[in-house]
């Protein structure tokens, strides 16, 4: 995954910043860049600003409460009604991994498994999450 590689740079430089809650600022940037792009969907499943958003939880840059802030914050970034349309069903997806990742922790011979499929997905097609979220609405 792209993002991955880039994970201790930006990591680094989010510490760096030293502002509270600079990741929200992170993704606030991060969707008004995807809104002057005309917020682009990479196929019927998937919209640039969600796989971006994905990718940083996956590349553990920007936690779960980061998203949730970002959902409810007051900013005038511009395009935040639009971006929320492609960004809840990621939203449903952390809230609701919260509640599946409780009780599957008690599954640990099966996680695993699980994780090593997990991994190879990452490099696979992109729009197997996402569809897999879309059909969870």
């Amino acid at each position: 995954m792209l993002v991955r590689g880039f994970a201790p740079v930006l990591n680094a430089l989010i510490k760096q910043a030293n502002v509270h809650r600079f990741k929200v600022k992170v993704l606030c940037e991060a969707q008004r860049l995807a809104y002057e792009m005309g917020l682009p969907r990479l196929s019927p499943a998937s919209a640039l600003i969600e796989v971006f958003f994905d990718a940083l939880y996956r590349a553990e840059i920007v936690e779960e409460e980061y998203f949730e802030w970002w959902s409810i914050s007051n900013d005038d970034t511009p395009g935040k009604t639009s971006a929320m349309f492609q960004i809840n069903p990621f939203l449903d997806w952390l809230r609701e991994a919260k509640l599946e990742g409780e009780s599957s922790s008690s599954d640990s011979g099966e996680g695993s498994e699980g994780s090593d499929s997990d991994a190879e997905s990452d490099d696979g097609d992109v729009d197997n999450e996402y569809t897999k979220r879309a059909n969870y609405r």
